[in-house]
């Protein structure tokens, strides 16, 4: 199974040590993880995978520059490069299961990405993929829609929300 990561690219400790647990669980669950390639999150999921045999692939952006050496993390098994940031999303998003970790505004627009895809597969009796969101900030966030009337039920179908990544079962 490949398992996508969606996160920050400037956590905390804390955001950081779970994203690279989180890979150690994908390595030793026998699954292969994908994410954007670069820093944060996407670098701490990545070594904990590597670290643990697992496989990692980081889909990254021709030409793109990040602060830390514009290059894709050093812990990649594979990188993808794609022309802009809708093919990378698309790439990002030909996985079986998404985990959504803490994030910002290009974490905010992958999961929102992500969920609108679902919903298209499901009223195309296609198979959405699971969409699993970790934590308090994400809980908020679900709570703030809900409430606010920004989405209903039926739209939330596809999307489990998690305490931590010690709740996830591969």
């Amino acid at each position: 199974m490949i398992i996508t990561i969606f996160g920050t690219g400037s956590p905390d400790k804390e955001g950081y040590k779970e994203a690279y647990e989180l890979g150690k669980m994908i390595a030793r669950s026998g699954h292969i993880l994908k994410n954007g390639g670069y820093g944060g999150t996407m670098e701490a999921a990545a070594k904990g995978c590597l670290e643990d045999g697992g496989k990692t692939i980081g889909i990254c952006i021709k030409g793109h520059k990040i602060a830390d050496a514009g290059k894709p993390n050093a812990f990649l098994s594979e990188i993808i490069i794609k022309e802009n940031l809708t093919e990378r999303l698309r790439e990002l998003l030909n996985t079986d299961m998404i985990i959504i970790l803490k994030g910002k505004i290009g974490t905010l627009e992958e999961f929102f990405h992500a969920w609108a895809e679902n919903l298209v597969k499901s009223s195309e009796s296609a198979n959405p993929i699971p969409i699993f969101l970790i934590g308090e900030k994400n809980k908020m966030l679900l709570d703030f829609l809900i409430r606010n009337d920004f989405i209903n039920s039926e739209q939330l179908k596809h999307i489990v929300h998690l305490n931590s990544i010690d709740d996830l079962k591969f």
